[in-house]
């Protein structure tokens, strides 16, 4: 018995193209929220760091911080929003800033 063969498809199918077609817009402008542990104790301390050029190839995508510090409530004790920075500005968030901000010696938390 002899079994014809299937029709081959006249358009390419998304899976079978060989290489990738560039995304020219991401489905969300926003970023992912990310969990920390932030620690200045007198001993330690920490930072936050974000590198443009690291997360991007567009030197001209703007960037913008929301950080909420959290230590033993579900309401942050702080909150800090940055400018919009891009490009080679190197955005950085000390710890002591926020025990400036928040009239402390320590803190230890989530941010």
């Amino acid at each position: 018995m002899s079994i014809s063969a299937p029709p081959r498809p006249t358009t390419p199918t998304p899976y079978a193209e060989s290489q990738p077609q560039r995304v020219m817009q991401r489905a969300s402008p926003d970023w992912l929220p990310v969990i920390g542990w932030f620690v200045d104790d007198g001993l330690r301390h920490s930072r936050i760091n974000v590198i443009p050029l690291g997360n991007t190839v567009d030197p001209h995508e703007r960037f913008a911080v929301t950080a909420k510090f959290f230590s033993g409530s579900d309401e942050p004790i702080h909150t800090f929003l940055s400018e919009p920075f891009s490009g080679d500005d190197t955005f950085r968030y000390e710890s002591t800033d926020l025990l400036q901000a928040i009239g402390q010696r320590t803190f230890e938390g989530l941010v």
